[in-house]
């Protein structure tokens, strides 16, 4: 699925204001997330299928719907049902069109079993499954994540609402159904490197599998702290309040601050980490360092995310914009534009892909995820070669 994201500074205040302790990171998700063993692809036709890394047709073109393989299994649609295949395009179970399915990774899958409204939202009710269609958890959970390093977030007492799901806790699950960490927490991350970002009683902390506090860093009157990544996590603070510069510092597992570095800094990926230098409300400069702090290279970005497999998507600081926003191509660790800007949106390289989006307009709705309308999604490879249309 093809997820639309916008300037990670505003988004930021936003987080800070509303209690939040991360900044949602420059990175679309955990890296513990599980991989994307295929990619749905679209035909002129409108018929969905699915490619591998390279380009070509691992399962041909023959669904009316498709999301990407994870953990072995994707949800497809037909003209009657929907269902969950495997690898090889055979159908493990079916369920109706309209029920809502996500392959959790590790051969699981979540479904909705139900939707009821009281207290002046609507309440989810999410099951998890196995590879077959047998149930492991009955419908329990408010919301629900995928899995990663063996846990999945779950949110118990979470309302839906306009705005999007408001309140609950979070714990998380293992493979088996099993609570492994407390229900309890405000909000969570998935795991990485062997812990969890989580805040309880407006306190940040890292809990490991079990559930143990492994790390508290106490109430961070204005700043967030960020997933664990290559042995250091990196902590955001606002000396003058969010409208002034930002500061991070790196820290270790004990806590102990190894590295600081002026701006908003996210974790170190290959060995790089993508750093915002500019103040709420009057621009942003982004630049790479390395693990000691000095710059990677001397080209500075209008906006970029970080690096993963060699690429980091970023847009030029004067770019030709498409309606108004800048368009995004990819650099390598030189800083240099090895594949040119020419898109809206650019997301991570995964598996030797990426999502790109060309066209269309972008449409801010009050209440309601902001999205683009019209246009296309692409799957691209590390030269930029378009492989094949996507959501």
């Amino acid at each position: 699925m093809c997820i639309a994201r916008r300037s990670m500074l505003y988004r930021t205040a936003s987080f800070i204001a509303s209690g939040r302790i991360w900044s949602n990171s420059l990175q679309a998700s955990s890296d513990g997330s599980a991989a994307r063993e295929a990619f749905a692809f679209r035909t002129a036709s409108g018929k969905w299928g699915f490619i591998d890394a390279k380009g070509e047709v691992v399962i041909p073109a023959r669904y009316q719907g498709a999301k990407d393989f994870v953990g072995g299994l994707a949800r497809v649609e037909t003209a009657d049902t929907a269902a969950v295949i495997d690898l090889k395009g055979n159908h493990r179970f079916t369920f109706a069109k309209t029920v809502r399915a996500m392959p959790a990774g590790t051969n699981r899958v979540w479904r909705e079993a139900r939707v009821t409204w009281r207290s002046g939202g609507w309440h989810e009710h999410w099951e998890l499954l196995d590879g077959d269609g047998r149930r492991v958890v009955p419908p329990t959970y408010s919301d629900v994540r995928s899995f990663a390093g063996g846990r999945a977030a779950v949110n118990i007492g979470a309302v839906q609402m306009l705005g999007g799901l408001m309140g609950g806790s979070w714990g998380f699950i293992d493979e088996s159904g099993a609570v492994s960490v407390p229900i309890e927490y405000e909000d969570i991350r998935d795991f990485s490197e062997g812990l969890a970002l989580a805040r309880h009683r407006e306190a940040t902390r890292y809990v490991d599998p079990l559930g143990e506090l492994a790390l508290d860093l106490g109430k961070l009157a204005s700043g967030f702290a960020n997933d664990f990544r290559e042995g250091l996590a990196s902590v955001v603070e606002y000396p003058r309040g969010v409208a002034g510069p930002a500061r991070t510092r790196f820290i270790d597992k004990s806590g102990k601050s190894v590295l600081w570095v002026e701006g908003r800094a996210d974790g170190f990926r290959e060995g790089l980490s993508v750093v915002d230098h500019g103040v709420l409300g009057s621009g942003s400069t982004f630049g790479f360092i390395d693990r000691q702090g000095r710059s990677a290279f001397q080209a500075y970005f209008a906006e970029a995310r970080s690096f993963s497999e060699g690429l980091a998507a970023a847009t030029p600081q004067r770019s030709v914009a498409h309606r108004g926003e800048r368009l995004w191509g990819y650099v390598d660790r030189t800083g240099t534009f090895r594949i040119p800007p020419a898109y809206n949106e650019a997301h991570p390289f995964q598996g030797g892909v990426a999502k790109v989006h060309v066209g269309g307009t972008w449409v801010q709705v009050s209440d309601a995820p902001s999205s683009w309308n019209g246009g296309e999604w692409w799957l691209i490879d590390h030269q930029g070669k378009r492989l094949a249309l996507c959501d």
